[in-house]
């Protein structure tokens, strides 16, 4: 009967932790719904896609000019 309080026992942390990530989830959906509410966008808007943007398009400048391998040709 040693076997069962140690499976008993992770079967209670296994519950405690999806009963918090279901508060979690309440909670993040009542934040959604006071934003929608109050007009706010529930993005984040401290984001600046701008500089993203052209983050990508210099890295795809350097990509130009490194040379490209082969593809399908490999030694004999």
């Amino acid at each position: 009967m040693a076997g069962r309080s140690r499976d008993t026992y992770k079967k209670r942390q296994k519950e405690v932790a999806r009963a918090e990530k279901q508060r979690e989830k309440v909670a993040r959906r009542q934040e959604r719904k006071l934003q929608k509410k109050e007009g706010g966008d529930v993005g984040d808007d401290n984001i600046d896609w701008s500089t993203d943007l052209l983050d990508d398009s210099l890295d795809v400048e350097r990509d130009a000019d490194e040379p490209q391998p082969m593809q399908g040709v490999g030694p004999s």
